[in-house]
């Protein structure tokens, strides 16, 4: 069951936030109510496919009593045992993980090797397998760490299978999503809580359907094209090849963001941030901390610091950076072009800091550059990443390659013939060097429309204030920017709008798949 379709919108959210907030005021410790929400989640997750819903089941019965068994023996104070128990029980739910998610790559790379031909009957990927395992690893870890402790299997099971965050994020502990089911809140806080929750999810929504879908036409009919049909574009058309996708992988999973956290919200429960402008980054060390940063959080809390983090000298510091980002990209995908993005990423973290260290000798940074060298950064950051992008959407590394070539211009540049006249004596000097004077139909661009929409919309990425800064600062009691969000009938108005036509587009496209739904 998608978000973004009308099953959801129109049947299944009204009956299960409806029996949720009916049943709390009736049951005031919540007990009946989440008793409640965690059989809804449980269908929500089992409408996809029934089978895989025992198999979210007994994934969650297997690690609550492993928490429990870790948890006793941590209060005995036997931290080798407990040690060797969280290290066999990750590396079951890694192998469960691997089986769905890494067996055909694996086989790939045995045969790459040994020249065999092992060849394995895929199974479907469960929906959301990547996300919930991690939480429960981040809960076993927690365990260990005596960060938290095991309450109720129902509250547990809850925590793991809540359907605004089950399925792609954003990815939440239980210490800190548990606790906020049982806090009592008056019906001012709940209206509020409700206001505030549909007028984002309205946000997202928008997000979604109305602008990430309709990037994903011309998306897909263009990378289908280059990187299966084998045609070569040329630098224009490339680019806007990658930009488009840039920006619609951006509004796609930010939208899906945002719609959790407002589902969330209606709830009377506060998600963390996501995202955070990511595109407005003037490195990729502040880019991180932007993009899916419950994810960046996960990976340096768990993956960052157990390999040493920066404990063991600038040498094992950046390879530890390195190494984390490997693993990150090996996380979305099973294949080639996943490890290369996440290589790509973790290489620029470590020129990234071995840049800041040479420059600022580990001290502080004495002045804040200009908007010269700000505009650089930018340029620079956003560069690398639209690039790595290229290899994210791609099939297979060589494609990528040969994508990436269109976009140096190797593959030839194409400009109107207008501009033949005012270049002078520079334009048959271009000639000599591939440049074709031609009509910008730009091979599959399909109009001006399609071009000035992708402007917007990146200027929307790259310069507007993001959902978080205009619905999630309401608690502030004085207003200082007149974009955040109020409970009034204004807002009440602009988020209606944006829900309406985001329901009219819904009701005349197929609903799409969140991007994320794949890792």
């Amino acid at each position: 069951m998608l978000f973004n379709s009308i099953g959801f919108v129109f049947v299944f959210l009204p009956l299960a936030l409806g029996a949720f907030l009916a049943l709390l005021r009736f049951d005031r410790s919540g007990g009946v109510a989440r008793l409640a929400l965690l059989t809804a989640s449980l269908f929500f997750y089992g409408s996809w496919r029934l089978p895989y819903l025992f198999l979210l089941v007994l994934s969650i019965l297997f690690n609550y009593r492993t928490a429990k068994s870790l948890h006793a023996i941590v209060e005995r104070g036997e931290f080798t045992t407990a040690r060797r128990l969280l290290a066999a029980r990750i590396a079951v739910n890694l192998l469960l993980l691997g089986y769905f998610k890494y067996l055909g790559f694996a086989a790939q790379i045995v045969n790459g090797i040994f020249g065999t031909h092992w060849s394995v009957d895929l199974p479907v990927l469960p929906l959301g397998v990547s996300f919930y395992t991690f939480t429960e690893i981040a809960f076993l870890v927690d365990i260990y760490r005596r960060i938290t402790a095991p309450g109720s299997l129902r509250d547990y099971a809850l925590f793991v299978t809540f359907f605004p965050h089950l399925v792609a994020g954003p990815i939440v502990h239980y210490r800190h999503l548990t606790p906020q089911f049982g806090v009592p809140r008056t019906r001012e806080q709940r209206a509020r809580d409700l206001m505030l929750g549909m007028s984002l999810f309205s946000a997202g929504l928008f997000k979604k359907v109305v602008i990430a879908d309709h990037l994903s036409t011309y998306c897909k009919a263009v990378f289908d094209q280059a990187l299966v049909g084998g045609v070569s574009l040329t630098f224009f058309p490339a680019w806007a090849a990658a930009l488009a996708y840039t920006f619609q992988l951006y509004f796609d999973f930010s939208g899906y963001s945002d719609m959790a956290i407002g589902l969330a919200r209606m709830f009377g429960i506060k998600f963390p941030q996501n995202f955070n402008s990511p595109y407005k980054a003037t490195s990729v060390v502040e880019f991180w901390r932007r993009w899916h940063m419950t994810l960046s959080d996960f990976l340096r809390d768990y993956v960052y610091i157990p390999l040493g983090g920066n404990r063991r000298g600038p040498g094992r510091r950046y390879l530890n950076l390195f190494l984390t980002m490997l693993i990150g990209g090996l996380w979305h995908g099973a294949g080639w072009t996943f490890i290369v993005w996440g290589a790509l990423h973790g290489a620029c973290l470590v020129v990234n800091h071995l840049w800041r260290t040479t420059m600022t000798g580990h001290g502080p940074v004495r002045r804040s550059p200009g908007p010269l060298v700000t505009a650089l950064r930018w340029g620079a950051t956003f560069g690398v990443v639209v690039v790595a992008w290229v290899f994210f959407r791609a099939h297979t590394c060589s494609q990528a390659v040969q994508l990436l070539m269109s976009m140096a211009g190797l593959h030839g540049l194409v400009v109107p013939p207008v501009a033949l006249a005012k270049l002078g004596k520079l334009g048959p000097l271009l000639m000599a060097v591939g440049v074709r004077f031609e009509p910008l139909s730009l091979l599959y661009w399909s109009g001006v429309w399609e071009m000035a929409s992708l402007l917007f919309v990146g200027a929307i990425a790259v310069a507007a204030p993001n959902t978080c800064q205009i619905f999630l600062d309401e608690d502030g009691a004085a207003r200082r920017r007149w974009y955040q969000w109020r409970a009034t009938g204004s807002w009440a108005l602009i988020a209606g709008i944006a829900f309406m036509i985001s329901v009219v587009v819904m009701t005349t496209n197929r609903a799409h798949e969140f991007l994320y739904f794949n890792f």
